[in-house]
Parts: C-alpha cells; structure tokens; sequence
C-alpha cells in the first residue's frame, strides 16, 4: 500500500523554498522589499529541513537518494558556474573546480553537505526515534 501524499506539508515545503530563493535574491540585489524575505529565509531553511527529516523517518535507506544529490549538486554548480563564465564573473579554474564536487570554490555547499548528513544518518537518526517513548521525546 502506497502512503498518502501530506498535501499540506508539501505546499508548506515548496513555499520554504520559495521564500529561500526569494531571500537569496534579496540578500544580493539590495531591493528594499526583498529585505522581509531576507529575514524569512533562515527560518524557512529550518522548516525545510524539519520537513524532509519527518518524510525521511519512514522512508527506507537508499544510497541513490545521497547520489542523485550529489550528481545535482556537480550539474547545477557546473551549469551556474559556465552562465557566471559568461558574464565573466567565474573564470576557467572555477569551472574546472564546479567539476569536482565539495571542492572549495567561490560557492557555499553548506546546506547540500548538512542535508547529505542528515540523509546518510538517517537510519541511525530513525532508529533513536523509533525507540523513544513519548516522555522521552519530552
């Protein structure tokens, strides 16, 4: 039997991310009315990961989940960095290093390094939870 999609977790999910990217834009363009969402954003990146670890409780390791977000981070870097090229923001050497993932570059990995954490611990993080009785999760 398939689980029920939580709709209402989910459009809380997508608006996270709306608000991250917003925050990302406003944080950089210097727009007086992105400077609410600047402030948002910290939050909304808490709540987004809240809400992938309570799907990720239930959910079944798999070593192709840490994968294919690793291959995504190595296809948007590399992607970005080669538009950033050619505008002449990012230089050669920064494209040969958007190829290896994780290498120190101009660009942060700091959330795609604590969510592989978060999905690389989770059946150890799982199983704690499992155990717990309702008084010791208070």
């Amino acid at each position: 039997m398939k689980a029920q999609r939580q709709i209402n977790l989910e459009i809380l999910r997508i608006l996270c991310m709306l608000f991250i990217v917003t925050g990302h834009i406003g944080g950089r363009s210097g727009i007086e009315s992105f400077s609410s969402f600047s402030t948002i954003a910290p939050h909304a990146v808490n709540c987004f990961v809240l809400i992938s670890g309570y799907f990720l409780i239930t959910s079944k390791f798999k070593i192709e989940r840490a994968l294919r977000v690793i291959n995504e981070t190595i296809f948007y870097t590399f992607a970005i960095t080669i538009i950033l090229y050619l505008f002449g923001k990012a230089d050669l050497y920064d494209i040969a290093k958007s190829i290896i993932p994780f290498a120190p570059t101009k660009f942060s990995y700091w959330f795609v390094n604590k969510y592989l954490a978060v999905i690389l611990l989770s059946p150890f993080i799982n199983r704690v939870c499992c155990s717990l009785s309702k008084k010791q999760y208070q």
